[in-house]
């Protein structure tokens, strides 16, 4: 290879003289910083912080969001080893899907779950008005 520029193969493998080498950081964020610079580096920030501040926000209004987000807040985690968001287009897709999907769900009303019943504790007797019977010997 004249000039220093190596073919690789579709595993990401670049055959040089000194053996095989990756084409990529498997790291997302490294990724992103040596593809687009500061400003791509910024923008994944930008994301990372939306899906956790939006999974933080939805620990008590929607379970099935909160799972959703959990998961992709985990797998940006995971994207510190990994660099799929950016070279498995299928896997991408899926990714931004998920995270269409879990800002599409509102949070349940409360005509879809009903009326907060209290506990039993909290809640007065009806027979005694709110004291408790004398105990039977």
């Amino acid at each position: 290879a004249e000039g220093g520029v190596y073919a690789a193969d579709p595993n990401g493998f670049v055959q040089t003289p000194y053996g095989d080498a990756l084409t990529n950081p498997h790291s997302l964020y490294l990724g992103t910083f040596a593809e687009l610079g500061l400003v791509g580096l910024a923008l994944v920030g930008v994301l990372v912080a939306v899906v956790v501040r939006a999974a933080w926000r939805a620990r008590t209004a929607n379970p099935l969001r909160l799972s959703i987000l959990t998961a992709l807040a985990v797998n940006l985690l995971a994207f510190l080893v990994d660099y799929y968001l950016l070279k498995s287009f299928p896997l991408a897709m899926l990714w931004w899907f998920w995270l269409a999907m879990a800002f599409r769900l509102e949070p349940p009303t409360e005509q879809a779950i009903g009326p907060v019943v209290p506990t039993l504790a909290a809640s007065p007797t009806p027979r005694t008005g709110g004291q408790r019977p004398p105990r039977s010997p």
